[in-house]
């Protein structure tokens, strides 16, 4: 937005359908062989996808073993780093200007929308559909949404909307609310809520008697990590910067 040939930014955050689920291991294994990864990590990484069977037990009947070909489970140590592996060549290329930005199944990414220069928007996408297609996992268009970034006196109507995509006015992305105007009003609001409610218990438990050191340690681990969370993020707006400091000078 700092160009003086940027009107605004698109914000594209794309949702794979059950995304872990969908995981193919003959397709991550052909990935994991390809990689620069030691080749003692790969054979066990191999050897772990190898045979996977599951069965259903309910009320004391037992269904017969079934064998899985695909997946990776999301709660395990190596279902999101077996993840990362599989989505490590998702990339768009020949778009300039259009960083993507992947955190396991979250992958989103920006386009400048510049004067007398054409929107590549929906060639990213076509390109992020391309590769869904070709590794067996599908997008959920549904779920797929644009936010426009506005520079200062720009209207959103300058910014053609995209066919499929739903149109927010603010989109969470990794626990941050990104909002159209560059302010984070709500995601500041949020915080600040929760951290309310964790003061109050550390009020309670100072009434109890709770020594200053342990009261200390938890207004750290309860509230300041609220507040500090996305910080250099936040701090791109003053005002709610503003707003945490008045907050944090009343405790």
């Amino acid at each position: 937005l700092e160009e003086p040939f940027c009107d605004a930014v698109r914000l594209i955050a794309m949702d794979f359908s059950k995304a872990f689920a969908n995981v193919k291991h003959a397709k991550l294994s052909e990935k994991l062989k390809s990689s620069s990864m030691n080749p003692y990590l790969v054979n066990w990484y191999l050897n772990f996808l190898k045979d996977r069977r599951q069965r259903i037990v309910f009320q004391g009947t037992t269904c017969k073993w079934k064998d899985i070909n695909k997946g990776v489970t999301q709660g395990t140590v190596t279902g999101p780093h077996f993840f990362n592996l599989f989505i490590i060549d998702l990339e768009i290329k020949n778009c300039s200007n259009t960083p993507l930005v992947k955190f396991a199944d979250d992958s989103s990414f920006l386009v400048p929308i510049l004067k007398n220069t054409q929107d590549c928007s929906s060639k990213g996408i076509d390109k992020l559909k391309d590769w869904s297609e070709s590794n067996s996992l599908p997008s959920n268009e549904g779920k797929c949404k644009e936010m426009i970034i506005l520079k200062k006196g720009r209207s959103e109507d300058c910014v053609s909307p995209i066919y499929g995509f739903e149109r927010h006015s603010s989109l969470e992305i990794l626990g941050l609310t990104f909002e159209m105007t560059s302010r984070f009003e709500k995601c500041v609001k949020k915080n600040l809520m929760k951290a309310n409610k964790c003061l109050f218990v550390i009020r309670k438990l100072r009434n109890e008697r709770y020594s200053q050191d342990e009261l200390d340690l938890l207004f750290r681990s309860l509230v300041l990590s609220q507040l500090t969370y996305g910080l250099s993020v936040i701090a791109a707006s003053p005002p709610e910067l503003t707003t945490i400091q008045n907050f944090l000078t009343r405790c």
